[in-house]
């Protein structure tokens, strides 16, 4: 009964049929509508989804859409159940609350991609099935739960093509962008017919050619490290050093005092100990770090074996009145 009482909603709250239809279309119409409305009283849902399926082939309504996805969704076919009852819910002003219940068991099965297309004039297909063309520019679509490959075509435009997931129970946007045009290769022209602005100038002295190495700038950087720490070993252990030294000076005022335990509890002499721990530990981190980079700018220097050069070639020109440079890249 309850599923009479659904169908009793629906129909009164939403308009029968479209009029351009003609009488013999709306009678059948009926007929199937009638045959939907029994089954579901009786919970037979596979034959109502038939019957209401025939409804929307024959005379399309919002009824008839709600009650075809209630029908589906009852019978697991959640994805087509879940368009019927979007179609629905998204048309009519003020949804009943128990079509909504149904809506929403079905989106917990489904994954949902919202679809904002910025041009006109796209197609959009799934799996290779035409599902929109627009208008409108924004849309939703429910599928199965999983990757889907998607390819949106635009005429003048190059088409996108790309994978997406659908995932269960989750709304999410995909944005559809084109170029503006296809990107040109550059064109290339060849030096005959290249303009000869040499003619008009008279070319200076070169300034000669500079080789740009990746392989010297990483020897450069791991031998300026190497420097920087070889300086902060020095520097440690030369701080090392000096508390050592005010450690002996320490020690032999305490001896003249005749008391050892002069120090008790605690005293300069502590912290002297402490200052030479730490810049021995210092000295030796440093020196390990050192040792490294060293061994690391012998292997790039004897290891680097360099397939090409670059180099740069600067000529100066002036013709009296302007003065100029060419830069020309070579490669060896």
């Amino acid at each position: 009964m309850r599923a009479a009482t659904v169908l009793f909603c629906l129909c009164a709250a939403t308009p029968a049929f479209a009029q351009e239809a003609s009488e013999a279309v709306k009678e059948e119409s009926r007929q199937h509508f009638r045959a939907g409305s029994a089954a579901l009283d009786r919970n037979d849902f596979e034959t109502a989804y038939r019957e209401f399926r025939a409804v929307l082939e024959l005379y399309p309504s919002r009824s008839a859409s709600a009650n075809a996805g209630i029908a589906a969704v009852a019978t697991g076919r959640y994805v087509e159940g879940v368009r019927y009852l979007h179609a629905y819910v998204t048309t009519v002003e003020d949804p009943p609350e128990h079509v909504l219940v149904w809506y929403r068991q079905a989106l917990d099965r489904v994954g949902r991609v919202r679809f904002e297309v910025k041009d006109p004039d796209v197609r959009v297909s799934l799996d290779g099935t035409l599902i929109h063309s627009t208008p409108p520019l924004a849309f939703d679509w429910f599928e199965l739960p999983g990757e889907h490959t998607l390819r949106a075509e635009k005429t003048g435009a190059p088409p996108v093509e790309k994978r997406i997931t659908f995932a269960r129970g989750e709304l999410r946007t995909e944005r559809i962008t084109f170029d503006a045009k296809p990107a040109e290769a550059p064109q290339v022209v060849p030096a005959a017919q290249q303009p000869q602005r040499a003619e008009q100038h008279r070319t200076m002295p070169t300034t000669g050619e500079r080789s740009v190495s990746a392989k010297w700038i990483t020897v450069a950087g791991l031998g300026l490290g190497t420097l920087v720490s070889g300086t902060a070993t020095l520097v440690f252990a030369l701080n090392g050093s000096a508390a050592s030294s005010r450690i002996d000076d320490q020690e032999r005022e305490l001896r003249a005092q005749n008391n050892p335990l002069a120090c008790y509890p605690s005293c300069s002499l502590d912290q002297s100990y402490e200052d030479r721990r730490d810049a021995y530990r210092a000295a030796n981190i440093a020196l390990v770090t050192t040792a490294g980079l060293g061994i690391a700018t012998g292997l790039v220097y004897f290891l680097w074996e360099e397939p090409e050069r670059r180099n740069a070639r600067i000529t100066p020109w002036t013709d009296g009145k302007v003065f100029g440079a060419t830069l020309g890249m070579s490669l060896q």
